[in-house]
């Protein structure tokens, strides 16, 4: 199942390199792929299937996002950290992100990091996580960790555009 991930994913990559419809259709058939996986019972690759097709239509749309940890100041002083995705324009601008963490929220950065690579290896069934306790699979929380060193961004009470 894997290396026929990998060849669709080549395959994608080519197309990508072509026009805006050409994404649209690309992230319409991981739609259905994901709704495949789903009906199959195969819902970690179903939830991969459902992410890309995200990506790509953020994508067509001229933007891209990435998930990225957020700094929360309380009102009590202190500071928590967690995933958010936050979306950006071809210019590197943040444009909007999620206004509900993806991840737990953690005292630091190198806390949620551990909290990462220690969960990872049981995320491939799922793990319910974040300020909505939605499931998050193995190739999701992969994707954090390889953004989770970048620096933080704040956020925002009330930001101009959530998603």
């Amino acid at each position: 199942m894997e290396s026929a991930a990998k060849l669709l994913e080549e395959a994608l990559s080519l197309w990508r390199a072509s026009s805006r419809g050409t994404l649209e259709r690309g992230a319409a058939w991981y739609e259905r792929l994901a709704d495949v996986r789903a009906s199959a019972a195969h819902h970690a690759a179903a939830s991969v299937a459902r992410g890309r097709a995200t990506e790509l239509r953020v994508e067509a749309s001229g933007q891209y996002y990435q998930p990225r940890v957020m700094r929360h100041a309380k009102s009590d002083g202190t500071v928590e950290y967690a995933v958010h995705d936050v979306y950006f324009s071809l210019y590197g601008d943040v444009e909007g992100y999620t206004k509900h963490a993806r991840s737990p929220r953690m005292p630091s950065v190198a806390a949620l990091q551990r909290w990462l690579e220690e969960t990872l290896p049981m995320a491939a069934t799922g793990v319910l996580c974040g300020d909505l306790g939605y499931v998050h699979y193995a190739p999701q929380l992969a994707q954090w960790l390889r953004h989770v060193q970048e620096e933080p961004l704040d956020y925002e009470s009330e930001p101009e555009y959530t998603v």
